[in-house]
């Protein structure tokens, strides 16, 4: 990862008044950024910021029962299918070009882009990614360490729930 200075045009919202109005201010100002494009370093920012910084399920969350009068939580749980489409900053695809200067524009990279405006004390993330269906994807996830290697054993019930390709298996019989 290579740290970029540059000066852009970028657009900041600011709090002014005492009604809390919000003025949108549009300014050029320097700003330094970092790109990552390669899998160590998208490792490293699983590892800052969790494996939700770099793959995400597009399907609506599961809804919440309400607290009950005494209950100090509640929260619902839905499973993932196989055919579920699925948001991934894939990096393995990415050609290395040098560049001569840091462009927004990353000519298709997938990756994730840091900058940091030291005027406002402000940094903005901005994340290209791919969707994909989950099940062409196992691999990829497997090998950035987000599921685990399974062994498909059709015999073995997982926890009373069978995953798609488990009963797919045992509807071949």
């Amino acid at each position: 990862m290579q740290e970029h200075q540059l000066t852009t045009v970028t657009t900041f919202s600011k709090l002014s008044g005492q009604d809390l109005s919000t003025t949108r201010v549009k300014i050029r100002t320097p700003c330094k950024a970092i790109r990552v494009e390669d899998n160590n370093a998208l490792l490293c920012v699983v590892a800052l910021f969790g494996v939700s910084s770099i793959v995400g399920i597009r399907k609506r969350p599961p809804k919440v029962a309400r607290l009950k009068q005494h209950d100090v939580k509640a929260s619902s749980r839905k499973g993932t299918l196989s055919t579920d489409a699925i948001n991934l900053v894939d990096t393995t695809g990415n050609e290395i070009v040098p560049q001569h200067a840091f462009r927004f524009n990353a000519q298709g990279q997938q990756g994730i882009d840091f900058m940091f405006y030291p005027d406002y004390n402000k940094i903005k993330i901005a994340v290209r990614y791919s969707s994909y269906m989950l099940a062409s994807v196992k691999l990829k996830l497997v090998a950035l360490n987000i599921l685990e290697p399974q062994q498909p054993n059709p015999g073995q019930l997982n926890h009373g729930r069978l995953t798609d390709d488990e009963l797919q298996m045992l509807l071949r019989r």
